[in-house]
């Protein structure tokens, strides 16, 4: 998929897995982007040209949707909402002096190069790292059952194990939880860690989940609809763990099943933090500076701060967005939304604890 839209002299480039069937997180990109843009004044829009590329989810495809921004001289690049896919491009846009926001790439090896003096990051990540979400699933589980017997049921895909590997690190080093190693050994509450869709299917499957179990989604899998795809006997002991969403600013519409028209609805996963990153960019670019010295892109981006629908947002010195928090989600009202902030351990710099 390669399109352009717009026929300003701005440039910026999108990428996710655009390919047929849609997923649900395809579509929340679409949807974020849209809602990104038509919030801007008409003079501000016609400053840019979008360019739309899927990378396959894939390395193959994250090196081939890079060369073609390389080839359309973007100078930003919103997306790789695939960790394997940002892994392969990366390199390629530190070469060009191109800045990569990253809304939903979680695997912490993509930050993780200390950045030396006078240099600046190239990868910005306004999504939490699999390390502090792992933090994050900690604190929930403690809040929904203090001491509890925790297992983490994680899928066979790349994302679900490196994911899955980050939360048991978290609940084996928590001094008030108890690990399970074994998967199929019943406990108190079950961590349920993958894609969305395997999500559901593992929590669907007789045997995967015992009776009696809490059941914590994370990330990937605390999607709105989730309350209206599972059945009712799971809604009292289903859970969420994902990014604190803002109390405003949100779009009056959707096309997301289940998610309603309130202004203050539950929005997806990674709705906010892809219109976070397109303001961001929009921000970034518009500037006449910009177009004097691109190679300063960078020191600006990591330098300045925010002010965006996800709240204020700054980097840390590898590129990680300061100031996320995280919300405990529950099935109310038939709707499953977000329902108390948790306290995560963070360091003064803003970054997780080890």
């Amino acid at each position: 998929m390669k399109r352009a839209d717009g026929t300003g002299p701005n440039r910026i480039g999108i990428t996710a897995a655009f390919g047929r069937p849609l997923s649900v997180h395809s579509r929340t990109v679409f949807e974020a982007v849209r809602y990104a843009i038509d919030t801007q004044p008409m003079a501000k829009r016609k400053k840019y040209t979008f360019y739309w590329i899927s990378d396959s989810m894939s390395r193959f495809g994250g090196m081939r949707a890079a060369r073609h921004l390389v080839s359309q001289r973007v100078e930003v690049v919103i997306g790789h909402y695939s960790s394997s896919a940002a892994h392969a491009a990366r390199s390629l846009y530190r070469n060009h002096g191109i800045p990569l926001l990253l809304p939903a790439a979680s695997d912490d090896r993509l930050t993780e190069r200390v950045i030396g003096s006078g240099r600046w990051p190239d990868t910005f990540r306004l999504c939490a790292t699999n390390s502090t979400l792992g933090l994050a699933v900690a604190a929930a589980v403690n809040t929904i059952r203090p001491r509890a017997k925790v297992r983490v049921l994680a899928d066979d895909s790349r994302y679900g194990r490196i994911l899955g590997a980050a939360i048991k690190a978290a609940l084996a080093s928590d001094p008030d939880l108890t690990f399970v190693e074994e998967e199929h050994q019943p406990a108190h509450c079950c961590v349920v860690a993958g894609h969305f869709e395997n999500a559901l299917q593992s929590i669907a499957q007789q045997g995967k989940v015992f009776p009696g179990e809490f059941l914590v989604l994370v990330d990937d899998g605390v999607h709105p609809s989730v309350a209206h795809l599972l059945p009712k006997a799971y809604h009292p002991r289903l859970y969420g763990v994902a990014v604190t969403q803002p109390v405003k600013h949100l779009p009056g519409r959707s096309v997301f099943p289940g998610t309603g028209r309130r202004a203050n609805r539950p929005i997806p996963p990674f709705f906010i933090e892809t219109a976070t990153a397109l303001e961001i960019a929009m921000g970034l670019t518009g500037g006449s500076e910009s177009r004097q010295n691109q190679s300063d892109l960078r020191r600006r981006l990591a330098k300045r701060i925010w002010n965006t629908s996800m709240g204020r947002v700054c980097f840390s010195g590898t590129g990680d967005n300061r100031n996320i928090s995280f919300s405990l989600w529950a099935v109310r009202d038939d709707g499953f939304r977000p329902t108390a902030i948790l306290e995560v351990p963070r360091r003064i710099d803003g970054e997780p604890r080890p």
